[in-house]
């Protein structure tokens, strides 16, 4: 089921960020260490658009700095 936002776009169901968190959970046990995951890899492999996972990307970015 797909939830309109505030902006009229609508968004992910409960069920397909759980197909999403599946399908990271999966790249990362693949990862080598050290290992960094392009956005546009990420985008492939959950169908997202190219905003959410460059946002994916950042956030592990910026753990890996602090």
């Amino acid at each position: 089921m797909s939830v309109a936002s505030k902006f009229g776009h609508t968004t992910s169901s409960k069920e397909r960020d759980q197909e999403i968190d599946l399908a990271l959970a999966v790249m990362c046990c693949l990862q080598r260490p050290g290992e960094r995951v392009p956005y546009a890899v990420i985008a492939e492999i959950t169908g997202l658009s190219h905003g959410g996972p460059f946002m994916i990307e950042q956030a592990a970015i910026w753990r890996e700095i602090a």
